[in-house]
């Protein structure tokens, strides 16, 4: 009889395609196991088309931890073997409580964090995949099978275009995103290469995309304000490589496999978020001592200065996206 796993990680979008490589290995390499997945229903795209997954479960994040709790008993009518809690929060723990007798939650590395954000000390915190590997080889001797992340969001990819960059100028929080004046030098600069430009994000970065659009329409298609997780996956695969801040489009692409030119600001590579295995290069400042002042963004400069980002040279960039072609 086969055992039942449920794995959960509720947000955010970058997170959740974070587990698509772990979700992959159990399954490949545990065949007797059924795995299903528990998440929020704004990110339940990245499973839809999983050959991995018997079971997607969505739920309303939106709601408090306890109702999320109560909410439990309409999507799941059964008790797990095991359970992977990549979330490890007050909502995952009382999502999951009596759920199983078999829980293993993924480590969240509080007190490094801390050291890193107060004390500047230079830690390397493991990849996030690695982590959520990690957590689920407290029951299976789970390998690494250096195939990193992968999505199935789409069975006809579009063709890959060489003279094609993507860029993905919004983040989240203030602090993550690189100045909207350096994103329009970036797109000056590829423009004067020859290069064409796909404009990459969300809903939440339809302004800012709307803007860098203006520059040159004839050369720029504008995915700013995608409403899906294929939108964005059809306009990453026919770029030849990715410009991004630290955000959900850079692990995105990763999971395309397209290399990426990697830009931090006031979080930096430690932290575990660097794209998973596939070629990339980080564009950072690491001469300044206020590095990092958070590990997840901040919505202003607790210093004023922003020196972070307005430090970061335009041909830094531009240097990279050669240096990845050259490289591909």
């Amino acid at each position: 009889m086969k055992k039942n796993i449920l794995i959960v990680r509720f947000s955010s979008l970058g997170d959740v395609v974070l587990t698509t490589g772990v979700i992959r290995e159990v399954a490949m390499q545990f065949p007797d196991f059924e795995l299903d997945v528990v998440t929020s229903k704004k990110f339940s795209e990245v499973f839809a088309n999983s050959p991995y997954i018997r079971n997607c479960y969505e739920v309303d994040t939106s709601q408090s931890a306890v109702k999320m709790a109560f909410s439990r008993s309409q999507i799941i009518q059964s008790k797990y073997d095991y359970i992977v809690d990549l979330q490890n929060s007050l909502r995952s723990k009382l999502f999951t409580f009596g759920l199983s007798s078999n829980i293993a939650r993924v480590a969240k590395f509080r007190m490094e964090k801390l050291a890193m954000v107060q004390k500047k000390e230079p830690l390397q915190l493991p990849p996030i995949p690695d982590r959520y590997r990690s957590t689920a080889q407290q029951f299976f001797p789970v390998k690494n099978d250096n195939n990193g992340l992968e999505l199935f969001v789409s069975n006809s990819p579009k063709k890959l275009n060489p003279n094609r960059i993507g860029i993905a100028p919004g983040a989240k929080h203030f602090t993550k995103r690189l100045p909207l004046e350096k994103w329009k030098d970036v797109i000056d600069g590829l423009l004067q290469k020859g290069f064409e430009i796909n404009i990459l994000g969300g809903i939440e970065d339809n302004e800012l995309c709307n803007q860098l659009k203006r520059i040159q329409p004839d050369k720029i298609k504008n995915y700013g304000g995608a409403t899906s997780l294929l939108q964005t996956v059809e306009a990453i695969q026919e770029c030849k490589v990715v410009i991004s801040n630290d955000s959900s489009v850079a692990h995105i692409a990763a999971a395309c496999k397209i290399p990426i030119v990697s830009i931090f600001g006031s979080t930096t590579p430690g932290f575990g978020f660097l794209p998973y295995q596939t070629q990339n290069i980080v564009i950072e400042n690491n001469e300044l001592s206020c590095r990092p002042c958070t590990h997840i963004g901040r919505s202003s400069c607790p210093l004023g200065h922003f020196e972070c980002m307005k430090s970061i040279q335009t041909n830094d960039i531009l240097t990279a996206v050669t240096t990845l072609i050259a490289n591909r």
